[in-house]
C-alpha cells in the first residue's frame, strides 16, 4: 500500500502544482487587467480633463444663446404688440376718414346747393336776355362797320 500512497501523493503533488501554476495565470490575467483598465481610466480622464473646459464653455456659449433666443422672443412679444396696436390705430384712422368723407359728401351737396338757384338764375338770364344782346352785339357790330367804312371814305 504504500506504493499506493505515493501514488497518491504524486497525483495530489500534480494536482497542487497545476492548481497553484493556475492562480499564478489567473493572478497575472488580473494584474495585466488592472493595469490595462487604469491605463483606461488615466486615458479617459485625460480626455474628460481636456472635454471639461470646452463642455463648459459649450455649456455657457448654450446659457447666451438661450439668454438671446429668449431676448429675441420678448422683442418678437413686443413687436408684435406694436404691430396689433398699429393695425388699431390704422382701423380707427380709417374709420375717421370715412366719416371725414361722409361729412365732407354732405357739406358739398350743401355747398352745391346753395349755387343751384344762381345756377338756374344765369340759365333764365342767358335764356331770356342773350337772344336780345346778341342782336344788340350784331346791331353795334354792324353800325362800327358803317362808320369805319365811311370813316374810311373820308379820309381818302
Amino acid at each position: 500500500m504504500d506504493a499506493v500512497i505515493k501514488i497518491a501523493l504524486l497525483i495530489a503533488l500534480i494536482a497542487f502544482i497545476y492548481l497553484i501554476y493556475a492562480i499564478v495565470n489567473l493572478v497575472n490575467d488580473i494584474r495585466k487587467t488592472l493595469y490595462k483598465a487604469n491605463n483606461t481610466i488615466d486615458i479617459i480622464n485625460k480626455e474628460f480633463s481636456i472635454l471639461s473646459p470646452k463642455i463648459s464653455l459649450m455649456a455657457d456659449d448654450m446659457r447666451e444663446l438661450k439668454t438671446k433666443v429668449n431676448d429675441t422672443l420678448k422683442q418678437f412679444d413686443q413687436l408684435q404688440i406694436t404691430a396689433i396696436q398699429s393695425l388699431e390705430n390704422v382701423g380707427n384712422l380709417s374709420s375717421k376718414v370715412n366719416d371725414s368723407i361722409t361729412v365732407f359728401e354732405e357739406k358739398s351737396k350743401t355747398f352745391f346747393s346753395t349755387f343751384e338757384p344762381v345756377e338756374k338764375l344765369l340759365i333764365n338770364f342767358n335764356r331770356n336776355v342773350a337772344p336780345t344782346l346778341n342782336h344788340s352785339v350784331s346791331y353795334l357790330s354792324a353800325i362800327i362797320k358803317g362808320y369805319k367804312a365811311f370813316n374810311n371814305k373820308l379820309s381818302k
